[in-house]
């Protein structure tokens, strides 16, 4: 078509209905990137979480080991355990981290084992020792009762099968795991 003719109807019609269809396209793809970006950004946060919460541990069994195998009391454990991190980053759920990183923290330390030796705890593998929570302030505890509803994390049952909502703990032996925490 040359400039100095004006376009037929049909072609106007047709132009339209393919810029409807591109527009409708992209919008598609869009919502389908979403859905994605949004699990695995959830998928790496879980990694990152299990991560802290190990380094969290570590630094509470480390701390322990420094004072004759107590671990901190409840109401200080963040301030105590922060010179066994590498990082402060370390003591905070990526899921709840905000602008301001120091003021939200997610974890919680369980009071059945704060402030107490380890030697008195019957079963390392299985007690909570700090674990997801929605107490998002330094030094959280509480007896395991402020797990998020749903979890905040995905994780795979052990039997395999889809990704479920999820919350992360650390046993007194150090351990993370989804299906620790009840």
């Amino acid at each position: 078509m040359r400039l100095d003719e004006s376009a037929s109807p049909r072609w106007a019609g047709q132009a339209t209905g393919c810029a409807f269809l591109l527009v409708a396209l992209v919008w598609f793809v869009s919502a389908l990137l979403r859905g994605s970006v949004t699990r695995w950004t959830k998928l790496g946060q879980s990694a990152e979480c299990q991560s802290n919460l190990t380094y969290a541990a570590r630094g509470l069994r480390m701390y322990a080991d420094d004072w004759d195998d107590t671990l901190p009391a409840a109401t200080v454990w963040t301030r105590n355990v922060l010179p066994y991190v590498s990082d402060q980053r370390q003591l905070h759920c990526p899921a709840v981290i905000g602008p301001d990183q120091s003021s939200r923290y997610g974890y919680a330390l369980s009071p059945d084992v704060a402030g107490k030796p380890r030697s008195a705890v019957s079963d390392t593998a299985r007690t909570p020792m700090v674990y997801d929570s929605t107490d998002l302030k330094a030094n959280a505890s509480d007896p395991v009762t402020s797990l998020p509803q749903p979890g905040r994390h995905l994780a795979r049952a052990p039997s395999g099968g889809p990704l479920d909502p999820a919350d992360f703990g650390a046993a007194v032996d150090g351990h993370v795991d989804a299906r620790m925490v009840p």
